[in-house]
């Protein structure tokens, strides 16, 4: 119980053991003293508007307390009116719960939901909240620049399957950890899967920041990193977009971004690419092709050409390679170099090469038949 100026004036030993103080310590104290600063407002528009309505508040106001230990601990506080016939005054009783134990469930049940387990960065969904907001910012504030990293490992299937997936985990740990250390406070670093990042960059002067922090980021990359016996040299392939382009949406970004670290990794791997326009109609072309590519091998549209081998001592023909060809109906002659690539990256090079084995066998019995002296 409170008097008019918020001054305890009696307390039941409930309330003791809960802020660590006997009743002395807490008689004349006013309860505001015993929360923490910052939630000291809420506190005394919670009780001035009890008073001035003269009812009781329906609603629990949630504040942090601290103990007399110098623990912190949240409770739930209703306010009601108290008549105190010794007094031409009516104070205030105040009605406090611990709820301590839920507010860190619900802390940790948040932190689940928006950090990755395994490096304990922001997440996905995290990531995706705060870059929604960073759009929303630059159309309000024209003048907001902003930037946009989509970071992919080079080769990381290969320490997984070489390793195992406990010492890969522990390369995307320490991937993480590099990555942190090269930002400032208020740029996040996020997860979003597998072996793929994304950085958010905020207060851009110009695209030389963002790209020359996407260069440091590779270079602390680059630093051998001992593990599972043998030493790994980490690599990445860095896509950026900037928020000058007038996106409209996290998707759009992170899509870009997408697109241009997918340029970087074709261009050689270990670089940083940064995304323009005309990548949208590069991959809408390469998506067709991949489309016509997975056509021409369903339907045996590809054909063959055979290079004889021969032994130069003695000189005679002992075999041939079969080399895959692939004359597309409206793009003529498309390089090997460029659908083998694409076959292998679209899932596409165990079809090719079983179909190139079959029609190989098949001329080599046809060959058998027309001159079985070869065989």
């Amino acid at each position: 119980i409170v008097d008019a100026r918020g001054r305890i004036v009696r307390v039941n030993q409930a309330l003791c053991a809960l802020l660590v103080r006997d009743e002395a310590a807490l008689a004349g104290q006013r309860f505001v003293e015993m929360l923490r600063p910052s939630d000291g407002a809420l506190f005394e528009r919670h009780s001035r508007d009890v008073t001035e309505r003269r009812g009781r508040a329906t609603d629990a106001v949630e504040l942090r307390c601290t103990g007399g230990d110098g623990g912190e601990l949240w409770v739930a506080l209703h306010c009601g009116r108290y008549n105190d016939t010794g007094s031409a005054e009516d104070g205030l009783i105040y009605q406090v719960q611990d709820i301590t134990s839920r507010q860190l469930a619900e802390a940790r049940l948040q932190h689940i939901a928006y950090h990755d387990s395994l490096t304990e960065l922001p997440n996905r969904a995290y990531f995706h909240a705060e870059l929604a907001k960073a759009v929303e910012a630059s159309r309000t504030e024209p003048g907001t620049r902003f930037a946009v990293m989509f970071l992919d490992l080079d080769r990381f299937k290969v320490v997984n399957d070489s390793l195992g997936h406990f010492y890969g985990n522990e390369l995307l740990r320490e991937v993480g950890r590099r990555i942190q250390q090269c930002l400032r406070r208020k740029e996040v670093v996020a997860r979003l899967g597998g072996d793929e990042f994304a950085v958010l960059l905020h207060d851009l002067h110009d695209s030389d920041d963002g790209t020359g922090l996407a260069e440091r980021i590779l270079q602390a990359l680059s630093k051998p990193l001992p593990i599972g016996g043998t030493e790994i040299v980490p690599s990445a392939s860095i896509g950026v977009t900037f928020s000058d382009l007038g996106y409209r949406t996290a998707d759009e970004l992170l899509r870009d971004a997408d697109l241009a670290m997918y340029e970087a990794k074709t261009a050689g791997r270990g670089r940083v690419a940064v995304f323009d326009r005309t990548m949208h109609e590069r991959i809408a072309d390469k998506l067709a092709l991949e489309a016509d590519l997975r056509h021409a091998i369903g339907e045996g549209e590809l054909s063959l050409s055979y290079q004889p081998l021969f032994d130069l001592e003695p000189y005679r023909l002992v075999g041939f390679e079969a080399l895959a060809r692939w004359q597309h109906p409206t793009r003529g002659a498309v390089s090997p170099a460029v659908f083998i690539t694409l076959a292998e990256e679209a899932g596409h090079i165990e079809a090719l090469t079983a179909w190139v084995i079959e029609k190989a066998v098949e001329q080599l019995a046809a060959w058998h038949r027309a001159a079985p002296h070869m065989a």
